[in-house]
């Protein structure tokens, strides 16, 4: 891709309709494939890894929500105006080469920062969790011997 295919890229994808698409196929992002494969993985007591095939089936699960989330006239845009694009056919020719490098990063091991981050949020994650759950309990416990005892007074 040259340099001017790439600015031509990168002005198209600050543009409103194309900064929508983006934005729709974040929202609908599918993981599933790939979340199948890692606690498969965990599972069997593998390291965890993502292959090109869940990925593939992510991007293809996310694109079909993406298709069904934007209007008929924002999907139609859009197509019509990569088919005019003069980057495009630049573009497909480097993406196998994009997908390696998406599968690369995915399976490369986190910087001690980001697990450490991790580490935190899932702890976080994990112990409001279990508080909320500790409160529903709590609040059904108090329902159900307020219920009891209102059955008792009735009696």
């Amino acid at each position: 891709m040259s340099e001017a295919e790439a600015a031509g890229a990168a002005d198209f994808y600050s543009t409103d309709l194309a900064q929508r698409v983006l934005m729709t196929f974040i929202a609908q992002s599918s993981t599933d494939n790939v979340l199948k494969e890692a606690a498969a993985d965990y599972a069997d007591d593998k390291e965890i890894t993502t292959s090109k095939d869940a990925l593939d089936a992510d991007k293809r699960e996310s694109a079909k929500r993406m298709l069904k989330a934007l209007s008929p006239r924002d999907t139609a845009d859009f197509a019509n105006a990569l088919s005019k694009a003069k980057w495009f056919p630049a573009f497909n020719r480097i993406r196998p080469q994009i997908q390696a490098l998406q599968v690369k990063l995915a399976n490369r091991d986190f910087t001690p920062e980001h697990g450490k981050a991790i580490e935190e949020a899932s702890f976080a994650f994990a112990t409001a969790h279990f508080e909320k759950c500790e409160a529903n309990a709590l609040k059904a416990e108090t329902e159900a011997e307020a219920k009891a005892a209102s059955a008792a007074d009735g009696d």
